[in-house]
């Protein structure tokens, strides 16, 4: 994944370059072994899969409660 998509979508989408280094889910797997290994994903940075993802899931969390 990483090898097909070197830069991280989300630097790119904000005019910026920067290598991806994590292969993130783009929908949440909850321990499904089927979306775990098959995706969909999207490769970003480090700083955007612990800021903004996280930050993400946690909003999405707090919406179903």
């Amino acid at each position: 994944m990483l090898a097909d998509e070197p830069l991280c979508a989300r630097c790119l989408a904000e005019g910026v370059v920067e290598p991806s280094t994590v292969v993130n889910h783009v929908e949440r797997h909850h321990g499904d072994a089927a979306k775990f290994f098959a995706g969909p994903f999207e490769a970003i940075c480090k700083p955007h899969h612990d800021r903004d993802v996280q930050r993400e899931e946690r909003a999405a969390e707090r919406a179903c409660q």
